[in-house]
């Protein structure tokens, strides 16, 4: 039987690349070296997100046996191999001996898997097969929306226009800036959102290039919204241009700071992708979302609805769009689709609306694709801090 070992963190940041920085273009290493086949176990970590997230002296990953996805080029292979020396093999053969737990020097452990994650570990809907056939129209029904949205590309296309293309050292947004290179269309719907909304409360859960759109968009439009980072360690120096920092995760953060959001207060999420217990996914779609007043508006990144996660993410083992879209199937007065982006790219109709305005208004060159999902949600229902005033922590 073969035995896969899985690093749990946030994909790209915890890649380790030859330049010896994480979340940087050189997150090749968790893309390629993080998934082995060796027998019948998951290597996860109990660590704080932004620990997880940051490089440990302590910390090797290696070679077992044969990587599960890519081909491995030499001077990768090398220098994969110099990283396994120094692995902990205690922890590897405490979990072949079958033990349920077995602790790593830096307080990473392996979870026994009993069985594979699936019998086929490919897209179950859409990427060559149907869209899932009860979402698909669910979003269709919000089409007119969507528009409006795509309708505030001109209204601020000559401001958008006018952020650079290459990339900048300060905390000046950039179009080609690595992570959200590919998403043009996310980083344009923060910035027309918050120009159109004018929101008193922009909060982040996960900041980055995100926070720099943002931020140009307050300084463009002269807005009074104050930009709330929760986030244990960014992937960019955006303290400067927050209003207010929680660096710690959206677990351990007090559940009043969403409670505190209004009408027009709009929430950004781009955190693991994972959902597993108490950790920013769970504590999100349980906890924040049923606090949230209605008006509201929402944005998770990397959202493929109506598909499936796509084939190039497959050993990433991303699970949050699921819980969405039960979220959906279960209640669709409950959540009220603003922008879904990645099926809006999917649209020949609104895809070609969006290249058309994309181009005139200078954005050409720059990729349009999006896989934001923007959305209202109507969840809320009495709970014990609505009821007696007081902020909840979960530890």
């Amino acid at each position: 039987m073969a035995l896969t070992l899985l690093v749990d963190a946030d994909e790209p940041a915890l890649g380790w690349g030859p330049s010896g920085r994480w979340g940087t273009r050189d997150h090749w290493f968790t893309e390629r070296y993080c998934f082995y086949t060796v027998g019948p176990v998951a290597l996860t970590s109990d660590r704080p997100h932004h620990e997880q997230c940051a490089p440990r002296p302590n910390q090797r990953l290696g070679l077992y046996a044969r990587p599960v996805g890519r081909w491995l080029d030499r001077k990768r292979l090398m220098y994969a191999a110099r990283r396994a020396r120094d692995l902990p093999r205690h922890a590897l053969i405490a979990a072949l001996l079958g033990r349920r737990r077995a602790e790593f020097p830096d307080a990473s452990f392996y979870l026994p898997l009993d069985y594979p994650t699936s019998s086929c570990n490919s897209p179950r809907w859409g990427h060559g097969r149907p869209n899932h056939p009860f979402i698909e129209p669910l979003l269709a029904a919000h089409v007119d929306t969507y528009r409006d949205v795509l309708a505030l590309l001109p209204q601020y296309g000559q401001d958008l226009a006018a952020i650079d293309r290459a990339p900048r050292p300060d905390s000046e947004p950039y179009w080609d800036n690595g992570f959200w290179a590919t998403s043009g269309l996310d980083a344009a719907a923060i910035y027309c959102l918050l120009r159109s909304r004018q929101p008193r409360r922009y909060l982040e859960l996960g900041s980055g290039q995100s926070t720099k759109f943002a931020a140009r968009a307050k300084r463009d439009g002269g807005l009074d919204t104050k930009i709330i980072s929760i986030d244990p360690e960014p992937r960019e120096d955006i303290d400067a241009i927050c209003d207010l920092t929680l660096r710690r995760p959206v677990e351990s953060a007090p559940l009043s700071y969403f409670e505190q959001l209004e009408p027009g207060d709009v929430v950004f999420l781009d955190g693991s992708h994972r959902l597993f217990m108490n950790n920013d996914v769970s504590t999100f779609y349980l906890d924040v979302l049923p606090r949230l007043v209605p008006g509201v508006l929402v944005g998770v990144h990397d959202i493929y609805l109506p598909e499936d996660y796509g084939p190039e993410t497959v050993n990433r083992y991303y699970t949050e769009a699921y819980m969405l879209a039960a979220m959906l199937l279960a209640g669709p007065d409950r959540i009220r689709p603003v922008l879904a982006s990645h099926w809006v790219c999917l649209r020949p109709d609104l895809s070609k609306l969006l290249d058309e305005t994309w181009a005139s208004i200078g954005l050409g060159g720059i990729s349009a694709y999006g896989s934001a999902f923007w959305f209202e949600p109507n969840l809320q229902a009495p709970g014990p801090s609505r009821e007696s005033g007081r902020p909840v922590e979960t530890a």
